[in-house]
């Protein structure tokens, strides 16, 4: 045979070996590479747990309503004119100790308060107008109570919600709840992220776990303020 068609087919021979190769290379390992990459396996796991921090949350909040609504009260204001005011309250201790804003009770004015099905006779103890507070005993006991935040352990951005009472058509208490977080405070003031407006007055505010830091007002904004526990507590005598 020619020593050049000899070379040739050496020649094609190689290049039929590299295609077959090639071919071969292009269908199994790009197969095999796609099947061993992982694909996306911490996002998902990711999104599941951040899906399950959510549910917990939302467990846990609807936990703490139950825990604590039995322990507000409603409050209705009446000029004698026709003219009606409503805010919530905060029963104390079961014996029938209540407090609530001294804005909601100003003197002069008639009052309903709305607690455990009825509106039990009450007297008004003590209104402290330089703290906004006013302190009832109603006539009433084996009341609903609940923890008191220890606010030592108060930080900027510690989780809250807001319950209220509001009037209702029919003889069933209704709630409405708002939640966020404690954006500043001192001593004497806690102040949140939460825009309010009149029915927020009087609502307490807790934690989480059910635990109260005292009752809203609101400020010139329309934010929610925090009158704290603290100041409650001395008021009561608690």
């Amino acid at each position: 045979m020619p020593k050049a068609v000899d070379n040739f087919l050496k020649i094609l021979v190689i290049f039929l070996i590299g295609a077959l190769g090639g071919i071969l290379a292009s269908r199994y390992l790009i197969n095999f590479t796609a099947i061993q990459e992982p694909v996306a396996v911490s996002q998902p796991k990711y999104v599941l747990e951040q899906k399950n921090v959510y549910v917990q949350e939302s467990v846990a909040l609807e936990d703490a309503i139950k825990k604590v609504k039995d322990s507000l009260f409603l409050v209705e204001s009446s000029d004698g004119k026709g003219n009606k005011t409503f805010g919530s309250g905060l029963v104390l201790t079961s014996d029938g100790l209540g407090i609530t804003l001294a804005g909601l009770t100003p003197q002069g004015y008639q009052f309903k308060f709305y607690l455990d099905g009825g509106a039990p006779s009450f007297q008004v103890l003590n209104r402290d107008l330089n703290k906004n507070l006013a302190l009832l005993k109603f006539e009433k006991n084996n009341l609903e109570t609940v923890g008191f935040f220890d606010l030592e352990k108060l930080d900027l951005g510690k989780r809250i919600f807001l319950l209220g009472r509001i009037e209702s058509d029919d003889s069933s208490p209704a709630f409405f709840v708002d939640e966020g977080i404690v954006s500043n405070f001192t001593s004497n003031n806690i102040k949140t992220n939460i825009r309010g407006d009149k029915n927020y007055l009087g609502a307490p505010v807790f934690d989480v776990e059910g635990n109260v830091l005292g009752l809203s007002y609101l400020d010139e904004e329309g934010i929610v303020n925090i009158i704290p526990i603290s100041q409650i507590k001395s008021l009561a005598g608690l």
